[in-house]
């Protein structure tokens, strides 16, 4: 490739990665915004970039990141070319060792970088002895300078917040990420005393525990009035600490982003949180990711979502909320009303436009006899019309199943119910409903394990029921002693239509017979049988 081809290919790139010709190089700063330098082969590469970036004039560069350079290499750089970059804004250092010498260098040369507003350091090791104060002599003369607003320190290896204390003492920063640092029940927040021009605070992964954060909470509402992002992620809290994040969401003015994922909070902590949401007017993004919040805590936020019109994002994947926790949040007046725009929540009928309006929900194959909160929400989806809970074992449990059957004419237009190989035994529920519903014309109970005893109620029921069409029966364990509650039942009820198993009744000469009994064979379409069957089941 010609220098003039280089030079056209990196005019449509804002940042390219270290390349291994000393010309190519050199193009790299004149005409990009970006240059990345990394250790990619331990070799030659590094002493390139550095004569490259020496050249007599000044690197366009705004941003440098400086990779797993070798402690002489990276000197070498601030030594004699980090003054070439004259608008370099960010510097962002990684994976490096720093002993008392490259300190003290980039004190000389980062420090006189007047345009320099951000500087991170990550996955890097500080090496000082107990009399060396090059890290602290770094930070202080930094913040007197007074041009570094945006501060990353993560993964570094400070084990004490007393570190973090000495080098940020005074700093004027806006931006503080700490992220990584295993301070641990060291993590005491009483030493930040500067703290009113800070708006993003990022303490994730850092082991703080609820002893810390009392302190952490005095300081957020009081001293760091301005903040607007806080990042307590994967830290060892758990519901002890609820209520201090709960007044940090009663309390404070600005915040607007609040991210408390993977840790342990649990259902209490889960509601706490909840009720604090309720009232709060600022926050527009809280992750609750991976807390251990379940089904309780689902119906605190749906709750909470009644009242709460700022919430625009809300993240609760990983969480035991169950599909009724999941619908009884989509159904909140938040969602309903758009407010809240991005939603996350494990499950996949979370189909795009799920709403109130909502006239089809497909649910099969979950495992829902243990959710008692979505037979109470489903009746809220008032233009619901299908509904189908396939193979989602709610037999298994009387007192789920019973929810069900109890909730059933609260449906305002459901017409067709799919109970199909839901392990259903009892029907005693069900079939009262049946007696009294109005909207069902079609009603699938395949694969269940209703007998002849079970049936007979059923029957019983939907003699008088005017509005059901067809009732799947296949694949059940009724057999010959059902033969005379289907007779009577199709002359008590001239509209219903049976769709049962012929391999069950050994004698079926009299349910051939009869125009509205179907005898299926396994394999059979039941549309071939009846135009009925195809449009209720």
């Amino acid at each position: 490739m010609s220098a003039r081809d280089t030079v056209q290919l990196l005019r449509q790139r804002q940042g390219v990665t270290l390349l291994d010709r000393n010309r190519v190089a050199f193009l790299v700063d004149k005409i990009c915004d970006k240059l990345e330098v990394f250790n990619r082969e331990r070799g030659s590469n590094f002493r390139i970039a550095i004569d490259a970036a020496r050249a007599p004039a000044d690197v366009h560069a705004s941003e440098l990141v400086l990779s797993n350079l070798p402690a002489a290499v990276f000197e070498n750089f601030l030594e004699h070319a980090l003054s070439f970059y004259s608008n370099l804004a960010e510097l962002r250092l990684r994976g490096m060792n720093f002993e008392a010498q490259t300190l003290q260098l980039m004190k000389k040369h980062v420090v006189a970088k007047k345009t320099l507003s951000l500087l991170e350091i990550k996955d890097s090791k500080f090496f000082e002895t107990p009399s060396d104060h090059s890290l602290e002599d770094f930070f202080r003369a930094a913040a007197n300078a007074k041009t570094i607003s945006k501060l990353t320190l993560s993964n570094c290896g400070f084990t004490t917040i007393g570190v973090v204390k000495s080098i940020t003492h005074n700093f004027p920063l806006k931006e503080l990420d700490l992220s990584s640092n295993p301070f641990g029940v060291d993590a005491s927040f009483k030493w930040f005393a500067e703290g009113p021009s800070l708006t993003r605070l990022v303490l994730s992964n850092t082991a703080i525990t609820n002893a810390s954060m009392e302190s952490l909470q005095t300081f957020v509402v009081t001293v760091a009035t301005n903040l607007h992002m806080l990042d307590i992620s994967k830290n060892r809290l758990t519901a002890a600490s609820a209520r201090q994040i709960a007044l940090i969401l009663a309390n404070h003015r600005a915040l607007r982003e609040l991210d408390l994922h993977d840790n342990a909070l649990g259902e209490q902590g889960g509601v706490e949180i909840a009720a604090a949401l309720a009232t709060n007017s600022t926050l527009k993004s809280l992750s609750l990711k991976s807390t251990g919040i379940q089904k309780t805590s689902a119906l605190a936020l749906a709750s909470a979502l009644g009242t709460n019109s700022t919430l625009a994002s809300l993240n609760l994947l990983k969480s035991s909320i169950m599909t009724g926790g999941a619908i009884a949040i989509l159904l909140s007046r938040a969602v309903e009303a758009g407010t809240l725009s991005n939603l996350e929540i494990d499950g996949t009928f979370l189909a795009e436009g799920f709403h109130r309006k909502t006239k089809e929900l497909v649910l099969a194959g979950r495992n829902l006899h243990e959710d008692s909160i979505l037979p109470k929400v489903l009746p809220s989806l008032k233009e619901l019309e299908r509904l189908v809970l396939k193979g989602t074992r709610i037999g298994e449990s009387p007192e789920t199943l019973a929810l069900y059957t109890s909730h059933l004419n609260d449906f305002a237009l459901l017409a067709h119910l799919d109970f199909s190989f839901c392990r259903i035994s009892i029907v005693d529920g069900l079939a009262d409903a049946l007696k009294s519903n109005t909207t069902l014309k079609g009603l699938n109970l395949r694969g269940n394990e209703i007998d002849d005893a079970s049936f007979e109620i059923l029957a019983e029921a939907v003699k008088s029921n005017t509005c059901l069409i067809v009732l799947d029966l296949r694949d059940n364990y009724m057999g010959d002693s059902s033969a005379p509650f289907v007779e009577d039942l199709m002359l008590r009820n001239a509209r219903i239509e049976l769709l049962l198993s012929a391999s069950k009744f050994e004698d079926q000469s009299v349910l051939r017979g009869m125009a509205r009994v179907n005898l299926f064979n396994e394999g059979d379409d039941p549309s071939v049988v009846s135009g009925k069957a195809e449009d209720y089941t």
